[in-house]
């Protein structure tokens, strides 16, 4: 059995992952998403590439989101706050990779960060969070 944090954390990251690319096609950052994109092929060839320059540089916050969620979901909080907490470290891990590789010495720096931001935030709010019981609760009420 998957541990409840690790697939929702998963999920969340997976999202962005997958579906932020998407959004330079719509909103073009700079020089991300501003190709010849007449053809399907050119599209999913420039989507490949962010994939997995994207999925590749953000497994290092990919590891600490699980950490993360698992060590919040123990908290005694509503899984509303829980999931607000969430949503502020995901701004957070979603601007660090992009200010450590690129800086922010201009506000295109913080803009390509945005997609991934916004789809971390919609995988936060979209997915469920199970709450947390504990093997104490559950033994506690068997008796």
């Amino acid at each position: 059995m998957i541990p409840s944090e690790f697939k929702y954390a998963t999920q969340v990251w997976l999202t962005s992952v997958l579906i932020a690319p998407f959004l330079f096609f719509i909103i073009p950052v700079g020089v991300i998403g501003t190709g010849d994109f007449s053809e399907i092929k050119s599209i999913l060839a420039y989507w490949g590439i962010l994939v997995l320059y994207g999925g590749l540089l953000s497994v290092p916050s990919w590891l600490a989101l699980m950490f993360f969620v698992k060590m919040i979901n123990r908290i005694d909080k509503s899984i509303f706050n829980k999931k607000l907490i969430i949503q502020i470290l995901c701004i957070i891990l979603g601007v660090a990779p992009f200010f450590a590789f690129f800086g922010f010495r201009d506000v295109e720096g913080l803009a390509i960060s945005l997609p991934y931001i916004i789809m971390l935030s919609v995988g936060v709010w979209y997915f469920p969070l199970k709450k947390r019981v504990e093997k104490d609760t559950i033994e506690g009420l068997m008796e």
